[in-house]
């Protein structure tokens, strides 16, 4: 997972060069060229670090990145940019970027920032197996396996079911909005995405019974909610 990078590009022949020169040093580089496609990627893949231009064709990355931060907002972002005015990068700092890099600029140089992200996020090999498992009550989550791990045995989740509680996981003892989960999951809102949702969260709960502490609300204009009362297993 350190070296998942998400490359939001829509610039054909830079974004090549930047896969090429990244991938060279070992980087694996998911690019997509436009805002929609990022941010189901962002969802449906294990990022490490996510690089970011603002002018794309269907939307502002500004916007993108507020939707990811909503998501999950501990994954770096290092916006790489043309707009070198002082008012972009004083937003782009506030909705919560790591780092802020003008064009033209030097492949060693983009080197050197996201190796510097890696540091200060502590986002190496040994870190990030330290991680793979998650608590939830007395339920072990594998998201990598996509397992459940309970008294009575363990549970192979499907690719939605994995994706939504990791979600709600990462977002845990608060509410997601309706809109959020639907966007990060299926891209998109519409009524018959709604009744999905109302399927896979029962089936979450379902799975999630046997740990007393553990229970998924939902309040209507909130959304829906991990509420985990112990984090730690006791089998």
């Amino acid at each position: 997972m350190t070296n998942n990078l998400l490359l939001i590009e829509d610039d054909f022949t830079l974004g090549d060069v930047i896969k090429s020169y990244l991938s060279s040093l070992g980087y694996r580089v998911i690019w997509a060229q436009n805002a929609t496609t990022a941010f189901k990627l962002f969802n449906t893949e294990e990022i490490a670090i996510c690089l970011v231009d603002i002018g794309l064709p269907d939307r502002d990355g500004f916007d993108v990145v507020k939707d990811m931060k909503l998501v999950n907002k501990s994954v770096p972002i290092l916006f790489l940019t043309s707009r070198n005015q002082i008012d972009d990068k004083i937003k782009a700092y506030e909705i919560g970027a790591d780092d802020y890099l003008c064009k033209p600029f030097e492949m060693k140089e983009l080197e050197l920032r996201i190796s510097a992200l890696k540091k200060r996020f502590g986002l190496s090999a040994e870190e990030s197996g330290s991680n793979v498992l998650c608590n939830i009550g007395s339920i072990q989550f594998n998201p990598l396996l996509r397992r459940l791990k309970t008294k009575e045995g363990q549970v192979k989740l499907s690719h939605i079911d994995c994706e939504l509680l990791k979600l709600l996981y990462l977002n845990r003892n608060k509410y997601i909005q309706n809109e959020i989960i639907l966007k990060a999951i299926w891209g998109n809102n519409d009524k018959a995405t709604y009744k999905r949702l109302s399927v896979y969260i029962n089936r979450l709960r379902n799975l999630l019974k046997n740990s007393g502490n553990v229970h998924i609300d939902n309040v209507y204009g909130l959304g829906y909610k991990l509420q985990i009362d112990l984090e730690t297993p006791n089998y």
